[in-house]
């Protein structure tokens, strides 16, 4: 067994590995980039263009767009994860968390508007789209009920309206079908929300 060899060999299969994840990452971040900037159905060489590397490279990392797109909302799914876990409320009354907390979730929703918005498109077509945003809701469900456990008590058909209240899909319904600002969703929601909590009392 030749051990300096070896080791050659092995660093440059790390070499390698890295490179790749670094490729990976770099078209899944420039597919963010057009997507964000409004272009909701990128090509791979669009995609390929704006990471600096051929069509080729991009087909090397991601089966196809589909897989691409679905590596684009795990990121977006960790992102939140990040996000959430380090929240802390700055009042302890039941209506303030809840305003904190709609604040909180409902400018991620906004500064992630168009990747949400190409998940809802993606994922009646794709079972992995929508496999993975089931778990996006789950993450965010258990962080509302972690957050306001005083839900926890309610009848079931209240809870779920008003975990739904918080919810990526409400926010995406009011915000794209119905045309509402920020503002005005943040109001219709709180008082949603507040209606069903009173039933706590």
């Amino acid at each position: 067994m030749n051990i300096k060899n070896d080791s050659v060999t092995i660093a440059k299969i790390d070499g390698r590995r890295q490179r790749s994840s670094q490729s990976s990452d770099l078209i899944a971040q420039a597919c963010i980039e057009i997507i964000n900037k409004g272009n909701l159905n990128p090509t791979a060489k669009e995609v390929a263009k704006r990471a600096g590397v051929g069509t080729r490279t991009v087909f090397r990392q991601y089966e196809d767009m589909e897989d691409l797109h679905l590596r684009i909302h795990t990121i977006m799914k960790e992102s939140f994860r990040h996000t959430i876990k380090e929240f802390e409320f700055k009042k302890t009354s039941l209506s303030d968390r809840v305003d904190e907390l709609l604040c909180k979730l409902l400018s991620g929703y906004e500064a992630s508007d168009n990747l949400i918005r190409v998940t809802f498109i993606r994922m009646n077509e794709s079972e992995r789209v929508r496999a993975n945003f089931d778990e996006f809701l789950d993450l965010i469900s258990e962080f509302v009920l972690t957050s306001i456990p005083e839900i926890k008590t309610l009848e079931s058909i209240d809870k779920h309206n008003c975990i739904f209240a918080f919810s990526p899909a409400k926010w995406f319904s009011l915000r794209h079908c119905h045309h509402f600002n920020e503002q005005t969703i943040k109001k219709m929601l709180a008082s949603v929300i507040n209606m069903e909590l009173s039933k706590t009392s």
